[in-house]
């Protein structure tokens, strides 16, 4: 590392100005004192990127866009018992990494009136992958585990990323439904 940065920072000395000395012979023009010539003193000149090493040429730093945790709100609803529904709430990065696993931390709640835990809310810890590539229903995944509980969450981001709407199934009690997630301005 300190190697290349050395080499990065020689680089650039090298394309802003080469020293050229000045040979016998040479007429001084206005620039150059006689002091310079008797002394084969410097004469500054560009110096063209292509003539450098290619170890040596100054790479152009791209910081990479850092994710910032956005909230999310949005409600899920079981499809095997119409009275299993509630919300749930997170805070997913934005923008989505591509092709990255990121983690988080999400609330899912139970409505008052749900037959399961009414009023109940469980915290989970969400590994999450965005690939946009991937099957129209299957853009976003993210998996939740507690105990022996563990719930899989695949959608879709809208075009304008602000929704996400997909399908859940859970292991341990055994479910599965539809979600819907808004992010918030």
């Amino acid at each position: 590392m300190k190697r290349r940065v050395v080499l990065l920072l020689l680089a650039a000395v090298a394309i802003a100005v080469s020293v050229d000395f000045v040979g016998e012979g040479r007429a001084a023009d206005s620039a150059e004192s006689s002091a310079d010539l008797a002394l084969g003193g410097p004469s500054v000149q560009a110096l063209p990127a292509d003539a450098l090493p290619v170890d040596a040429r100054p790479v152009a730093a791209v910081a990479p866009v850092r994710p910032i945790p956005r909230r999310w709100e949005g409600s899920w609803s079981s499809s095997l018992a119409g009275l299993f529904h509630g919300t749930l709430q997170t805070e997913l990065p934005d923008p989505f990494p591509v092709g990255e696993s990121f983690s988080c931390t999400a609330t899912v709640r139970y409505a008052e009136d749900s037959l399961y835990h009414p009023g109940k809310y469980d915290i989970y810890r969400v590994e999450g992958r965005y690939d946009p590539e991937a099957k129209a229903d299957a853009t976003l995944v993210l998996t939740a585990a507690k105990g022996d509980q563990v719930l899989t969450f695949t959608g879709r981001l809208s075009a304008a990323g602000d929704t996400i709407e997909g399908r859940y199934s859970s292991k341990g009690p055994f479910d599965r439904g539809s979600f819907e997630a808004r992010r918030e301005p």
